[in-house]
């Protein structure tokens, strides 16, 4: 699946780097459905997938000062994606390790 950047994206990381959340709104609305749309192959459930979306644009805004800093923001942001996809593998794991010991 090929994401087509934004023609402004410099412009609007830099903006929101400085604060600016009408930039950042933009970025939002042009790749959180292809956010949640990757988050579907793997999470198959609309719930868990705009979940992760918030989080993701949640980590994105609290590291916002360090947006000027990344050469692709695509590579970027489904590289969060992933993360957070197997953080929430390993932490439903762990929670089925947990439920096996107790109700064995």
């Amino acid at each position: 699946m090929a994401i087509i950047a934004l023609y402004n994206e410099r412009t609007l990381l830099a903006n929101i780097a400085h604060g600016d959340q009408t930039s950042f709104t933009e970025l939002y609305h042009h790749y959180a459905p292809e956010v949640f749309n990757a988050a579907m192959v793997y999470l198959k459930d609309q719930l868990d997938a705009g979940e992760l979306v918030q989080e993701v644009f949640m980590k994105i805004w609290e590291k916002r000062e360090t947006l000027t800093d990344i050469d692709n923001f695509t590579n970027y942001l489904f590289i969060l994606v992933r993360n957070r996809i197997y953080d929430g593998f390993r932490k439903k794991a762990a929670e089925q390790s947990a439920l096996n010991h107790f109700f064995r």
